[in-house]
């Protein structure tokens, strides 16, 4: 066999290969878009959906939001998938996704936003995060009975991650509002 025809065969299967691993990622993405996305993804929806890749799932994303859904529209295991595959991404989309996750109604999704964004900006004072950070501190929600909720101590540990000396000024003065808190506070702090 001559060198060109082997290279011919060589490119010609490369291609084939290409083309269908495409048909597939395609595939699943078709498979998502119709997917009720206000109720609970069963776990092989799930496992698909975190097996995309970054440009799958932002069309999915897209799509959605073309048709005029919000993140609130979603079941709260796909926020919360939302929030988990968008602490790995600095696309757009996510870091809106992440900001409202800390005003989500289901506190799990808001306390995985805090980790997921001190885990993001760890070692970096970025400020934005900062004040996202304490205005989620502050959000009511996060009481019961004029205790904090345990969104509260990953909203102090993010900050800790995040560090900076203006966010661990506000983060004394937020832990200070409960005794709990503020022992939470001085362990992370080692004080």
């Amino acid at each position: 066999m001559n060198f060109r025809v082997l290279l011919s065969s060589c490119l010609f299967l490369l291609v084939a290969a290409l083309s269908e691993v495409r048909l597939q990622a395609r595939d699943k993405a078709d498979k998502l878009e119709l997917l009720p996305i206000d109720q609970s993804p069963k776990p092989s929806e799930w496992q698909l959906f975190m097996k995309l890749a970054i440009e799958d799932r932002e069309a999915f994303w897209k799509y959605h939001k073309n048709r005029g859904k919000t993140l609130g529209d979603w079941a709260w295991e796909w926020r919360l998938a939302w929030v988990r595959v968008c602490g790995r991404s600095e696309r757009l989309y996510c870091g809106e996704i992440l900001e409202r996750s800390l005003q989500d109604p289901a506190v799990v999704v808001r306390a995985e936003a805090a980790t997921t964004i001190g885990t993001r900006f760890e070692g970096t004072g970025y400020k934005k995060a900062a004040d996202l950070l304490v205005a989620a501190y502050l959000n009511p929600e996060n009481h019961r009975n004029r205790k904090p909720l345990w969104v509260q101590f990953r909203i102090l540990e993010a900050m800790k991650k995040i560090g900076g000396q203006d966010l661990m000024t506000k983060g004394t003065m937020l832990a200070r509002q409960d005794p709990a808190t503020l022992s939470y506070w001085k362990k992370l702090n080692k004080i």
